[in-house]
């Protein structure tokens, strides 16, 4: 008599764990987790030690998350999800200026400037590899750089909230992402400007760059 292992049987049986959940969006998210996590260990036949390697992963993310670093929202970022959800939640809406994933440097109640007014001194954000981002288990997995970029969250009223980026069209990253946030619309060229250049906006010191980008948003309820 056979004592292969029963897959559907296992599947079907976890699946039904599920049927009392009050929340029925939940039971659903859930289910459909399940499924696709059996099926891809049944496709790819994973070994009890694969398993063990991806549980310890699981455990060092965990134990080098805070609150001041959050490791599952990098898996999330180099496994393409962030940017999946954001495509799936923010469709193209007409000639809206495209959105990207919030990023960690978010300053709510950031003051409002006036136009033509620096952003500030050292505001283009590149990769910065140091120890830290080297033990990411997320980082061990595929070495790849992000984009030189600018995050930009917008909104004004009657009018759909924007999260989106400004790649630097210079970047050497830019066909490799990490994160897959580019997108050719996004990427603008910063122009190098010199200390004493007579357009350097106040409260900027020394060499500086400049970049025009437009922004338009979506009205509330454009679908």
């Amino acid at each position: 008599m056979s004592r292969g292992p029963a897959y559907g049987a296992i599947t079907q049986a976890t699946l039904a764990s599920f049927a009392d959940s009050p929340d029925e969006r939940l039971r659903e998210l859930m289910r459909a987790l399940v499924a696709h996590l059996h099926a891809f260990a049944a496709e790819t036949g994973l070994s009890e030690d694969e398993w063990r390697a991806l549980m310890a992963v699981l455990a060092q993310t965990g134990q080098l998350t805070d609150d001041q670093r959050q490791e599952f929202v990098l898996w999330s970022d180099v496994l393409g999800r962030s940017m999946l959800v954001d495509a799936i939640a923010h469709p193209a809406a007409g000639d809206a200026t495209g959105s990207t994933v919030l990023g960690p440097f978010l300053s709510e109640g950031a003051p409002l400037r006036e136009h033509r007014r620096a952003a500030g001194g050292n505001s283009v954000l590149g990769p910065r590899p140091g120890d830290e981002h080297r033990r990411a288990p997320a980082r061990r997995c595929r070495c790849r750089r992000l984009a030189a970029h600018l995050h930009l969250a917008v909104s004004a009223p009657g009018h759909q909230t924007l999260v989106t980026h400004i790649f630097d069209a210079d970047s050497p990253s830019l066909d490799s992402d990490a994160v897959f946030a580019v997108k050719p619309s996004l990427i603008r060229p910063f122009q190098a400007r010199a200390a004493d250049d007579p357009e350097r906006p106040p409260g900027v010191e020394g060499a500086w760059c400049s970049v025009a980008n437009d922004i338009v948003l979506a009205s509330v309820g454009f679908q």
